[in-house]
């Protein structure tokens, strides 16, 4: 999972768990609050990962 906020980028791998894999520039207040994001929504968003690379 990619997160981009103007010049701000950071890279969450979902499985085999959500972890963080790059931040160039957010601050930890900022990575708590995706990391939140991406744990209330990360069925939806292996689902539709799922979908887009099986097309």
């Amino acid at each position: 999972m990619h997160v981009r906020e103007g010049e701000r980028i950071a890279k969450f791998w979902l499985e085999p768990e959500i972890l963080l894999a790059d931040n160039l520039g957010f601050a930890a207040h900022q990575l708590a609050e995706i990391w939140d994001v991406i744990l209330q929504n990360q069925l939806l968003m292996k689902e539709k990962w799922r979908e887009y690379t099986s097309n």
